[in-house]
């Protein structure tokens, strides 16, 4: 799931965030045996091809996913129930339907997003108390989702044609001895660029292509990333087909001091189950 407020950022804004390639270690020299195969080395993943593995091994054709999402400041923690259908297509065509059971003041809220490959994205959100659906202005991509430390940008879907992807180093994983790649996205897309809060995001890849974690950069936070996003107690099941899905995914915000937190319920998970487009319309987000 991947993915505040009203602005478009200038290119120039980004170039503080550039990172320095760390200087690499002196070669050894290489045994005899070895000099033949040395001479022909294999090709190093780029940003880009390393996002590809990721989208090729954990894009399904739709799902379906019921979850907790808990916000939390300072003591203080409120529980909200969602469900949220996703229908993916060639050319990064997404739909994605959210709707929330609980509290009763959210009951029936929904969110619908058309994700349009290189084009704009479409977003609309559906009030039940007035029986009114609004479309989001592209710069309301950037707000808070439902009041939470995600922004209604970061429950889309990751789309290789709207961003630009360079590998900056390899660290180890967070809370792991794996090695991670940290793969900078950058918006590439004149929609994207118009719409999106970030100047950039890290994106944390582990070597199975599983991503753990992602940090979210904008003009105002340098080089320190304004939140994180971490995915949590990977988990596999038969009736998923080989895929891995979080059971739980955090969202911290450095800048206010929150948090906001998905627990999947993922026995209920539904992978490539068979997903109805007609129940993500317009017509279906007013119909809860």
């Amino acid at each position: 799931m991947q993915r505040a407020l009203g602005f478009s950022l200038p290119a120039a804004a980004c170039l503080l965030l550039a990172t320095a390639a760390p200087r690499p270690a002196a070669a050894q020299p290489a045994p005899p045996a070895a000099a033949a195969l040395a001479a022909t080395p294999a090709p190093a993943l780029t940003g880009k091809a390393i996002m590809e593995k990721v989208d090729q091994k954990n894009r399904s054709a739709d799902e379906v996913i019921e979850s907790k999402m808990r916000l939390t400041e300072g003591t203080t923690i409120k529980e909200r129930s969602l469900k949220m259908t996703v229908k993916t297509a060639a050319g990064y065509q997404d739909k994605t339907l959210i709707r929330f059971s609980e509290p009763g003041d959210l009951r029936g809220t929904g969110f619908l997003i058309f994700q349009h490959g290189a084009e704009e994205d479409e977003l609309w959100m559906y009030l039940p108390a007035v029986k009114k659906t609004k479309r989001l202005a592209a710069t309301e991509r950037k707000d808070a989702f439902v009041g939470s430390d995600f922004a209604n940008e970061d429950l889309r879907n990751e789309n290789l044609l709207a961003y630009d992807y360079t590998l900056l180093r390899q660290e180890k994983c967070p809370g792991s001895e794996l090695q991670c790649w940290i793969v900078e996205a950058k918006p590439a897309t004149a929609a994207e660029k118009k719409g999106t809060g970030y100047c950039s995001r890290q994106i944390w890849v582990s070597p199975d292509f599983l991503v753990r974690q992602v940090d979210y950069y904008t003009k105002e936070s340098g080089d320190k990333p304004t939140k994180t996003l971490s995915f949590l107690d990977f988990t596999s099941d038969p009736a998923w087909k080989g895929f891995e899905r979080p059971a739980r995914s955090l969202m911290v915000n450095h800048k206010k001091g929150t948090q906001t937190e998905f627990v999947f319920d993922n026995t209920k998970r539904v992978v490539n189950g068979g997903v109805d487009e007609a129940g993500l319309s317009q017509r279906a987000l007013e119909k809860p």
